[in-house]
């Protein structure tokens, strides 16, 4: 635990620098955190950091990232056990730590909402394969992607008849463009046979 003298003195002497990233001692730290099963929050906490300065460590540094990718199972692995080692278990809590730490129940695949539906369903199909998703949530997904799938054909069709439409009109408009030119040029010599 950082002492409050140690918290003054690190904040105070960085004068708005970030704390330097040394990988020695960070990525021993992210072992140290996560193999009891402690969030970044603690981490940060210990490194006297801030959750930016962390994301931006993951970003630049790619052995950081690396470790906390490995490190972070070290966590989930912690908090697996913890249902079978608590004789006081609270399910609620565990559940709630589990999806939002570590995506416990969420689907671990991600539709692209630019693919197209079969695209989808190959996504989804490699997802049940891989055992990424439960076979409910395949059927959910897929439903989602049939939607979409309907969605875009209706669109294609409404176009399609759209387009035929106003082709139509044009070549109506045309029509009656060609018929007014028309009784114009009759109207026109019949006005100079008078004459």
């Amino acid at each position: 635990m950082v002492t409050k003298e140690e918290f003054v003195k690190t904040v105070s002497s960085s004068k708005g620098r970030k704390t330097k990233y040394d990988a020695g001692k960070h990525i021993g730290l992210l072992y140290d955190t996560f193999i009891v099963g402690e969030a970044i929050s603690a981490f940060c906490a210990e490194a006297l950091i801030s959750q930016s300065t962390f994301f931006k460590w993951k970003q630049d540094y790619p052995e950081f990232k690396e470790a906390y990718d490995i490190a972070i199972n070290f966590a989930e692995n912690f908090w697996n056990k913890l249902p079978s080692n608590t004789p006081d278990f609270n399910f609620n809590y565990w559940h709630i730590n589990m999806r939002n730490r570590f995506g416990f129940g969420k689907p671990r695949i991600c539709l692209d909402k630019k693919a197209e539906p079969l695209e989808m369903f190959e996504t989804i199909k490699q997802g049940l394969a891989d055992q990424e998703i439960s076979i409910q949530e395949g059927i959910q997904l897929a439903t989602i992607a049939k939607t979409e799938a309907d969605i875009k054909t209706g669109l294609t069709e409404d176009k399609i008849v759209y387009e035929q439409q106003s082709r139509q009109e044009a070549l109506e408009f045309a029509a009656k463009i060609k018929e007014a030119r028309e009784n114009i040029r009759v109207f026109k010599e019949n006005k100079l046979k008078e004459v």
